[in-house]
């Protein structure tokens, strides 16, 4: 006799196991009118749940951290043609906002550096944060499609994989900039500015901070490196403002040099006023306003001198 492929209408109403023949025995010792007219329910997820991704990691990084013998485990990669996505769109619409890396050098990053562990959490932590700026989800295959949100919960549970604190390069620094933006994003205020202040702290252990760092650098290491401080900077100073936090970072080094581009997206004209407007007033300012200490560098006729600093030549 062939067994039904799951319980009877009535077994599965009582909620009482079901032998599945036809009649089951329960509905024959009840009298009851045996059928199986309920549709079979299709089992496992639609798509892929940021709750489940969370769960996954976690199970992958205990059973790392507790060193327990069994059969390894596989952690799969976000596919590169889904980062490769990402960098486009960072490309098109955010690069102009907050500058680290054209789409040519991230595209070439993604290809030569994609099994360095540092360098693809870092991309990986930058297409998080440019689903999540731009409020979008990428498909990524059928049925499949991964948030700003995912990306960002797979970044933060394999921080141990990207930061085992013996280093602070400026892949690092990035990635916690990154995800700075998710969360601040997710109206996440507490998260977004302890992430900022790891890539500060990494920024000053660098020694970022210091002109003589970036003697002996390549011109596009430079522009890179100084881009990052900026931003960094201007998040501190808005931090100052919004949630009353001092700052540690001042401007001791130059910001980065304009450059000639053919194509606007990639020009730093809008970023450099924006760096302008926030290192005039300077650190003491934005110090002050945190603590509610008022100075000298906090009055009137201070801030009009400053500003009149700032009103470009051609214009006074």
């Amino acid at each position: 006799m062939t067994l039904a492929k799951q319980a009877c209408d009535c077994c599965r109403v009582r909620r009482v196991k079901c032998d599945r023949n036809k009649p089951c025995n329960r509905c024959i010792q009840r009298n009851l009118n045996c059928t199986y007219l309920q549709p079979l329910k299709k089992r496992g997820p639609k798509s892929i749940r940021a709750g489940s991704l969370k769960k996954i990691a976690e199970v992958q990084m205990v059973s790392m951290n507790n060193n327990i013998m069994a059969a390894p485990v596989v952690c799969k990669k976000v596919p590169k043609n889904l980062i490769d996505q990402c960098l486009r769109l960072y490309h098109d619409n955010l690069y102009v906002i907050w500058p680290m890396l054209s789409y040519d050098d991230l595209h070439k990053l993604l290809e030569e550096k994609y099994d360095d562990c540092c360098a693809y959490w870092f991309l990986v932590s930058l297409s998080a944060a440019t689903l999540s700026d731009l409020q979008i989800e990428i498909e990524y295959e059928e049925g499949v499609t991964f948030t700003g949100e995912q990306l960002c919960t797979l970044c933060m549970l394999s921080r141990q994989f990207f930061d085992d604190l013996s280093n602070s390069d400026i892949f690092r620094i990035m990635t916690y900039y990154c995800l700075h933006r998710c969360y601040a994003q997710f109206a996440d205020t507490r998260t977004s500015y302890r992430l900022s202040c790891e890539a500060v702290g990494l920024i000053k252990i660098a020694g970022f901070h210091r002109e003589e760092t970036y003697e002996f650098l390549p011109f596009g290491e430079q522009q890179l490196r100084r881009k990052v401080y900026y931003l960094l900077l201007m998040t501190e100073r808005f931090y100052a403002v919004y949630i009353k936090c001092v700052t540690s970072l001042d401007a001791t080094i130059a910001p980065p040099l304009p450059e000639v581009v053919t194509d606007p997206r990639l020009s730093l004209e809008s970023f450099l006023e924006v760096i302008r407007v926030f290192t005039i007033p300077g650190k003491r300012f934005y110090d002050a306003l945190a603590t509610n200490c008022v100075d000298d560098s906090c009055t009137e006729d201070s801030l009009k001198r400053n500003g009149t600093n700032f009103i470009p030549h051609h214009l006074i």
